[in-house]
């Protein structure tokens, strides 16, 4: 069988974005099934190149965003025309079969409404369908927020073949829009080469082990503050609790206390010191459509507790502790319970079930060849 012409674009550069789509545009590109392109977008040190193996960087175009005229950046976010033009000659060069955007691409929705709409050969992925809850943003923080759930919404009705990780999306895709073609694909790991191969010591920990581990940006929706409450009601503190990750602030590290906070961005070098050094790791979100935080749980075989919002249910294993979404009660008990557990290892063959790079292309093939 002849391979699948496939162009990738991925124009958004959040950490969370760059992990998910960098992992499906390798995944993809090492399979012999398809043929792919990619075109992505990096800006200062949120870079996609880094992260792409070499068989993928050889037909992967860069363009850098514009990062200091505000001028050029406004104008980026709503027709950038150096990615555009890159878009339109990967699809002219090479004759591609399925144009496939991952990352929200709110940017290029007019280009998509001009250029691309009704278009049978073009697929989206659907990451939030209904917006979190956030903290109370400045003006143009809101205005921003507007212009992305809009631009989403508009590419959601205007590409005819809509793909999301999120089971609870999936049903509501199919519900909201009967006559498209609505897919679910597994969701991706976020675990790339430099998470294996890290060395680098998380400087802020200072020999402390056996924590409670938050990874990640933190925001209202992730329910850190939900973690620090149950933490502060448990008796005897063995444990440090660990939040890591930029974001709202919460707390203040305090030894005394066993508070650790680590507000800045951490590399992907330092994460195999962060998640080998916890004694469990905790995800206390208020909600979340898709995320791929549990694959490095899984990945490092490490002793999970989880809200118990759908996403997070869909995608557990069997030793998975779940408590009940915003009961730090409930949390708190729990907690302590998985502290005390006897195994010291979450489940082993976990990862491989539901990351497996054989699941990720049988999910992209039948994607690709349903239309």
């Amino acid at each position: 069988a002849q391979m699948k012409k496939v162009l990738l674009i991925a124009s958004e550069y959040a950490p969370g974005m760059l992990s998910f789509a960098s992992s499906i545009i390798n995944r993809l590109s090492e399979s012999s099934e398809f043929e792919v392109y990619a075109v992505v977008v990096s800006r200062g040190k949120f870079k996609y190149e880094p992260l792409l193996c070499e068989k993928a960087k050889k037909k992967t175009i860069c363009i850098e965003a514009p990062a200091n005229c505000i001028l050029e950046k406004l104008l980026f976010k709503i027709w950038p025309s150096k990615l555009i033009s890159n878009i339109n000659k990967t699809i002219r060069d090479n004759h591609i079969e399925c144009i496939h955007f991952l990352t929200i691409d709110f940017t290029l929705t007019l280009f998509i409404y001009l250029k691309l709409r009704g278009n049978n050969s073009v697929y989206y992925t659907v990451h939030d369908l209904w917006p979190h809850e956030g903290e109370r943003k400045s003006l143009a923080g809101r205005l921003i927020s507007c212009y992305i759930n809009w631009s989403t919404k508009i590419n959601m009705k205007i590409i005819p073949n809509l793909t999301t990780s999120s089971r609870t999306q999936y049903i509501a895709l199919k519900d909201r829009y009967p006559s498209k073609k609505v897919n679910l694909t597994c969701f991706p790991t976020l675990v790339t080469s430099q998470i294996v191969s890290g060395e680098r010591v998380v400087r802020e920990l200072n020999g402390i082990t056996n924590y409670i581990l938050f990874f990640g940006s933190v925001d209202k929706y992730k329910g850190v503050d939900l973690l620090l409450n149950a933490y502060r009601l448990l008796r005897n503190k063995n444990s440090f609790l660990v939040v890591a990750g930029k974001g709202i602030q919460y707390f203040d590290t305090n030894i005394q206390k066993g508070e650790i906070r680590i507000n800045r961005f951490i590399e992907d070098s330092e994460l195999k010191y962060l998640y080998e050094n916890a004694a469990i790791v905790v995800y206390p979100y208020r909600s979340a459509t898709m995320s791929g935080v549990l694959s490095l749980a899984y990945y490092f075989k490490k002793k999970l507790l989880v809200s118990d919002i759908p996403f997070f249910i869909d995608n557990i294993s069997l030793q998975t502790s779940v408590f009940q979404s915003g009961n730090i009660y409930d949390l708190s008990e729990k907690i302590r319970v998985k502290l005390n557990e006897k195994s010291h290892i979450g489940d082993s063959g976990y990862y491989e079930k539901l990351y497996s790079t054989d699941t990720l292309i049988t999910g992209y093939k039948h994607l690709y060849n349903k239309s």
